[in-house]
């Protein structure tokens, strides 16, 4: 699949393949050609900045197009560390590495190892859950409390039981879920 996200940065591209296993190399920038310098050495004072109260990201996939739309109302660090995220072009070359039927897609590793190694150990601190985790819903992968850093989970199907272990919804796939 072939995702951009132009509602909030012009051009980005990600590219993304509902297969479990990638080579790196396929990634395009494993060898850190073109990684912007700010994916390298990310800025606390910049991450600490509000996003918009909602915002759209439009997804353009080989499999087709879907929206997805974030609300900081319902988990507010959750959707300020996505925003960023998007707008420094985080997940350009970034890939589906776990498809679990019935249950999740997952994303939200780079394709530049340097970059992974940048963010791993920027963890944001856990939000409420105000939301349930029904179908089309977009959440954090964490291994434990305040452990949150980039990767990110959609829900296939309705995982409300992920509601009670503090996975807090941040955004919905508002069209195109079929996909």
């Amino acid at each position: 699949m072939l995702l951009s996200f132009p509602a909030l940065r012009t051009g980005a591209r990600v590219i993304v393949s509902t297969v479990t296993s990638i080579t790196l190399a396929a990634c395009g920038g494993a060898d850190g050609a073109g990684t912007d310098p700010r994916l390298l050495r990310p800025d606390p004072a910049a991450l600490a900045a509000p996003a918009p109260r909602s915002f759209k990201v439009a997804v353009e996939s080989s499999k087709g197009n879907f929206t997805i739309v974030a609300r900081r109302d319902w988990a507010p660090r959750g959707v300020d560390r996505f925003y960023h995220l998007v707008q420094l072009g985080y997940f350009d070359d970034a890939r589906f590495f776990r498809v679990l039927r019935g249950f999740m897609a997952q994303f939200g590793l780079h394709g530049d190892p340097r970059v992974n190694a940048a963010w791993e150990s920027l963890n944001i601190p856990d939000d409420t859950v105000k939301q349930t985790n029904r179908r089309g819903m977009v959440w954090y992968a964490m291994a434990g409390p305040n452990t949150r850093t980039t990767q990110l989970f959609i829900n296939y199907n309705d995982n409300a039981n992920h509601d009670g272990m503090g996975f807090a919804p941040i955004a919905e796939v508002v069209d195109g879920m079929a996909v």
